[in-house]
């Protein structure tokens, strides 16, 4: 957490550096998008709840491999608000998420071929279980209390692992966290155990004090500062947050049509166009410096001119 933009883009920028040199020295350079283009998946980490994880995820398909080994999200948090603005922004932030998603697509390239999807990693989280991927909130229940809605969530996902003390964190089959709360299994769960299966829940916009946006490609080069200032100008003031969820509200649902089409998709790129349009209007709010401004705008005026014309096409 920063307390500003340009505080924020200083501090990830000396990160990107020193990673950048560190993988320099191992003949490595970062990549540019939200799904490995090259390489087909194949296991980096090897610990009791990745090994626990692949087990749980084999039995839907191979979609979570893909996400596990193969995919590179843009995760931006933002604050929750004051009390009486916490629903709306966590409606917005689900409302904006397929526009956006379709606008900053960067993953359709996957192990040497086109997948198909303008986002193959969007498609991977799609596949996975729906009761730990799926968004909380959804236009058909628009008016559920945000905490409710996440409560119902939580205790309705399956568990994903049991950690142990041996190398088998497996978890016994369909059981939810409600089920273990009822006693399905020998010992009760404990508020720590509660707090590690919240870990293992994966929604395009998870709660944690704060919300943390997880819908987005990875962005090659310096772009990922486009999203970063998009999402901030949009959520900067009560005023953009309500014009922003009118935008994206008839969208809303479409995470697997933004998903396969991104911008092909006329009615995802006018919403995704109107919503460039609006943070462009309050960008000047984010009190970037002079250059770093500039160079946002023009970023997010390229992205917006080609998005409106695939909006008329």
């Amino acid at each position: 957490p920063r307390p500003s933009v340009a505080v924020l883009i200083r501090a990830i920028e000396a990160d990107i550096a020193q990673v950048t040199d560190l993988l320099a020295a191992a003949g490595l350079v970062l990549g540019r998008s939200g799904i490995d283009p090259h390489r087909r998946p194949r296991p980096v980490v090897e610990t009791p709840r990745y090994r626990a994880m692949r087990g749980a995820f084999d039995r839907q398909g191979p979609a979570g491999r893909t996400m596990m080994y193969s995919t590179a999200g843009l995760q931006i948090c933002l604050d929750a608000g004051e009390p009486d603005q916490v629903a709306d922004r966590w409606a917005a932030a689900h409302a904006v998420g397929p526009p956006l998603l379709a606008a900053f697509a960067s993953a359709a390239r996957h192990a040497g071929r086109r997948t198909g999807w303008a986002s193959a990693r969007m498609a991977a989280w799609l596949a996975i279980d729906p009761a730990r991927t799926r968004p909380v909130w959804s236009p058909a229940r628009a008016g559920d209390d945000p905490i409710d809605a996440w409560t119902r969530y939580v205790l309705a996902a399956p568990l994903l692992c049991l950690r142990r003390h041996d190398a088998d964190w497996a978890a016994p089959p369909g059981v939810t966290f409600a089920d273990w709360l009822d006693g399905a299994l020998p010992q009760p769960p404990t508020t720590d155990d509660l707090d590690y299966h919240v870990s293992t829940l994966f929604p395009p916009v998870r709660p944690r004090g704060y919300l943390e946006l997880r819908y987005l490609d990875a962005q090659p080069d310096r772009d990922w500062r486009l999203p970063l200032a998009v999402l901030t100008a949009l959520f900067g003031d009560p005023r953009t947050v309500r014009a922003a969820y009118t935008i994206a509200t008839p969208v809303a649902q479409r995470w697997s049509a933004a998903a396969r089409h991104g911008l092909a998709d006329p009615t995802l790129a006018a919403a995704a166009a109107a919503l460039l349009d609006l943070a462009l209007t309050a960008l000047p709010r984010l009190e970037l410096p002079a250059s770093t401004h500039d160079e946002i705008q023009r970023g997010v005026r390229r992205r917006l001119a080609a998005t409106e014309r695939r909006a008329v096409q």
